[in-house]
C-alpha cells in the first residue's frame, strides 16, 4: 500500500533558488513567524525540507549576503572561501591603506596574505596548505568586489578640513582686487614628440608600441580670471640656440622662450619672469596665484606687492 503511494506521488522538480530568493525567505519568516514552512515551499515550488535547510543555516546566508555584490545575488551557488578569517583580516588591511589612499598592487596583497597565514600557524591554527596564488587572488578580488584601477590626481593629498577654510580665506583676499587684476600662473609639461597610447588595430594585431620619445619643454601660462588679458607664454627649452630657430629672432616669437638643461623651471628662471612680468603690467593693484611648487621656489626679495 505504501508503494503504490509513494508510486503515485508526485515528486516536485528540483529548483535552485538564488542567494536572493533564500534571503526572501529568511525576511518572511523574520516579518511573520506564523508563516509555515510547507506555505513558502508550496509557493516557490520546492521541498519542505528545502525551506527548513535555509532557515537551519540563517545566519551563514545573512553573512554571505552581506559581502557579495549585485552578481552574487543572482547565483544559485555561492563558493565560500576556504580560509574566510584570513581573507578577513586581510580585506581590513586592504582596506585601511586605501582609507589613506596608499596604492596596493596584487603582489603587495599576496604577499601580505602569506603573511597573515604564516603568523596564524606559528600562533597554532590548524590551516590547511596556502600559497596565495593567482587564482585565489581573483576569487579574493570577486568576493570583496576588487578590481585594478588607474591613480588619478593628487586630491588624495588634500586634508579636506582645511579645504572650507582655505576657500574662504581665498574668497576673501580676491575680494579685495579688481577681478580683472587677478591673475593666476602655472606650468606644465609639453611632451610635443610623444604619439598617442591608443589606436585602432584588427582582432589579431597585438598592438605592440616602440620607444616613447619623452622630449619635452615646459610651459607657463597665465591670464587675467576673466580671461581678458593673456600674458605671453613661457617656453623653458633644453638648448640655448635650437636648430629649428636658426636664422630666427627669438624676440619675435610669440612666446618668451629660455633654456635650462633639465627644463625645468627654477628659482632663477621664475625670479626673472617675475621681474619680466612686472615690466609688462600697467596695473598697480594686481594679485597673482600660483601652484604651490612655484610658491615654494619664490625668493622673498623676489615679491613685489602691486599697490
Amino acid at each position: 500500500m505504501a508503494s503504490s503511494i509513494n508510486l503515485n506521488r508526485q515528486r516536485k522538480q528540483r529548483k535552485n533558488l538564488s542567494l536572493e530568493d533564500k534571503i526572501d525567505i529568511i525576511r518572511r519568516k523574520e516579518a511573520n513567524a506564523k508563516l509555515s514552512d510547507e506555505k513558502l515551499a508550496d509557493e516557490l515550488g520546492v521541498d519542505r525540507s528545502t525551506i527548513s535547510n535555509i532557515l537551519r543555516k540563517k545566519e551563514k546566508f545573512l553573512q554571505l549576503h552581506a559581502n557579495a555584490n549585485y552578481s552574487d545575488l543572482r547565483k544559485t551557488r555561492i563558493r565560500e572561501a576556504r580560509f574566510p578569517s584570513l581573507e578577513e583580516a586581510l580585506y581590513k588591511w586592504f582596506q585601511s591603506l586605501r582609507s589613506q589612499n596608499i596604492p596596493v598592487s596584487q603582489d603587495v596583497l599576496r604577499a601580505k596574505a602569506v603573511e597573515f597565514y604564516n603568523k596564524a600557524k606559528e600562533s597554532g591554527v590548524q590551516l590547511s596548505n596556502f600559497e596565495a596564488s593567482k587564482g585565489w587572488l581573483e576569487k579574493f578580488q570577486k568576493r570583496y568586489n576588487i578590481s585594478s584601477k588607474i591613480i588619478t590626481g593628487e586630491s588624495g593629498s588634500v586634508l579636506l578640513e582645511h579645504v572650507e577654510s582655505g576657500r574662504t580665506k581665498l574668497q576673501e583676499l580676491i575680494a579685495l582686487f579688481n577681478i580683472e587684476n587677478v591673475y593666476n600662473a602655472d606650468e606644465t609639461g609639453l611632451f610635443f614628440r610623444l604619439g598617442p597610447n591608443k589606436t585602432l588595430a584588427t582582432k589579431n594585431d597585438k598592438a605592440k608600441g616602440t620607444k616613447k620619445n619623452k622630449e619635452r619643454v615646459t610651459v607657463l601660462l597665465c591670464c587675467n580670471a576673466i580671461g581678458t588679458k593673456k600674458i605671453k607664454p613661457l617656453v623653458i627649452g633644453k638648448y640655448q640656440n635650437p636648430r629649428c630657430f636658426k636664422k630666427i629672432n627669438t624676440q619675435t616669437l610669440p612666446v618668451r622662450y629660455t633654456s635650462n638643461s633639465k627644463t625645468w623651471m627654477t628659482m632663477e628662471k621664475w625670479n626673472e619672469w617675475l621681474r619680466w612680468l612686472d615690466n609688462q603690467l600697467v596695473e598697480r593693484s594686481l594679485l597673482l596665484l600660483i601652484i604651490v611648487p612655484l610658491i615654494q621656489m619664490v625668493l622673498p626679495s623676489a615679491l613685489k606687492t602691486y599697490k
